[in-house]
């Protein structure tokens, strides 16, 4: 025995079927458009990128009134906050998730900094027979703290797939690592320049 439906019913559910058709197409086509600029934004960030990468890499040392400062970055994260970040003039709102996980690898590197790093500058003295005096060195620490911030930015935003919201502990520790190990390249390039006198001269080197 077969239930029967009036016409109208049928008609109303084409009517239906129709509009969802026109909808769905409609969605599809402002996904697209959308992917589309999210790709354009994403080229014209990553030249920026490029530019802050490479004067990271390239520490840059400066002798002004006595007072010693090694740049990371074109600037550290100042009066921003992890959830404010400014990237190419535009300023960028991470997750929370992503802003969580920010903490917890800055928190990892400014440990590295506080424990190991010194051990590793003395290292890196003896290696290259370049002589720091006290003061000096805690300079480079405080400058290397101060501006870390964009580089661990740099790698949560540029260092993964856009679709991940949550960090899992393996990605927060490669992250962690990809900055010492930038910071220690910095490091020695940084030695090396003062070894074959590009850099700046140390006053206490003079009577070693």
């Amino acid at each position: 025995m077969y239930s029967s439906y009036p016409e109208s019913y049928f008609q109303k559910l084409n009517d239906y079927l129709k509009w969802q058709t026109s909808r769905i197409r409609s969605l599809e086509n402002k996904v697209e458009s959308l992917s589309q600029e999210l790709e354009s934004v994403k080229k014209q960030r990553g030249v920026t990128i490029e530019r802050i990468e490479y004067k990271f890499d390239q520490l840059k040392v400066e002798k002004l009134d006595g007072t010693l400062n090694v740049g990371l970055s074109p600037a550290g994260l100042g009066e921003q906050s992890v959830e404010d970040m400014e990237v190419g003039g535009e300023t960028i709102r991470t997750n929370t998730a992503r802003s969580e996980s920010f903490a917890r690898i800055q928190e990892r590197v400014t440990d590295y900094l506080r424990h190991s790093c010194p051990a590793e500058l003395v290292q890196l003295e003896e290696k290259y027979q370049v002589k720091l005096d006290e003061d000096a060195t805690e300079s480079i620490i405080g400058d290397l703290q101060g501006q870390i911030g964009q580089r661990i930015d740099y790698y949560l935003k540029y260092g993964l797939d856009p679709d991940v919201v949550i960090l899992t502990a393996e990605q927060e520790q490669s992250i962690t690592d990809k900055v010492i190990r930038d910071i220690r390249l910095g490091l020695e390039q940084y030695f090396l320049k003062r070894k074959t006198g590009g850099g700046v001269p140390n006053e206490s080197a003079g009577g070693e």
